[in-house]
């Protein structure tokens, strides 16, 4: 299916569209600065601003959604753990009372560190096209040598320099961006700020991520086989 850009902006229609998104006590307002800043994209003759203004709104989308992914991703990692845990709580179950979990709670809580950050380090990748990331350590640059794409080397606008300055632990520099504990949502908004600022204008990523014969398998319930 085609989807056309709009020819001049609809303010009434984007505004009534922002008016759906479900207000969030904690990243509603960062949901829609998002989308402003891409509908703004839309219509903005100028190469440099608009990246800018993408690269926003795909660091607020990413926010938004690791935000909201917190526990889901800090359980996922520590699920072996907690099955142990669970295992050992009804071997020396008391009535009301998580017996192991209370005696050895402060060793319980330095293992669950130490595993997080063993996990970050041996298990994650994030695989792309002709690309392969180790989470754990500093992005590498571009193929060319640059660190950035030349429309995002600099950063002009003001809220995209807070944004940075805000979320990423060495700003401007992918040096420092590997994550020493995915599980903290800083760790990954410091890794995922350099991540769309550096790959944003990576033409592969513009390439479908499966085949038909793929999707046809996944839709069937199966695993496909190649690069998933």
């Amino acid at each position: 299916m085609l989807i056309r850009e709009p020819q001049q902006p609809h303010p009434e229609q984007f505004n009534a569209f922002l008016a759906t998104i479900e207000r969030d006590s904690t990243t509603g307002e960062e949901f829609k600065r998002a989308f402003t800043h891409l509908y703004a994209a839309l219509f903005d003759s100028d190469a440099k601003r608009k990246a800018e203004r993408i690269f926003m709104s795909n660091i607020l989308i990413g926010l938004h959604e690791q935000t909201r992914l917190q526990d889901a991703i800090e359980s996922a990692v520590t699920a072996p753990i907690t099955r142990k845990l669970d295992a050992l709580d009804q071997r020396w179950w008391l009535p009301g009372i998580g017996l192991v979990r209370r005696i050895f709670a402060s060793v319980i809580r330095d293992f669950e560190n130490d595993w997080q950050r063993l996990v970050t380090e041996l298990f994650l990748l994030l695989t792309l096209p002709n690309m392969r990331f180790d989470l754990s350590e500093d992005l590498p640059p571009l193929p060319n040598g640059d660190l950035y794409p030349p429309d995002l080397q600099t950063i002009v606008q003001p809220e995209a320099n807070a944004l940075i300055a805000e979320l990423d632990y060495t700003p401007h520099t992918p040096r420092g961006s590997g994550a020493r504990d995915w599980t903290r949502l800083s760790d990954r908004m410091n890794y995922v700020v350099d991540f769309f600022r550096s790959r944003q204008q990576e033409i592969t990523l513009r390439d479908d991520p499966f085949t038909p014969e793929q999707v046809q398998l996944i839709q069937a319930g199966r695993l496909p086989g190649g690069p998933l």
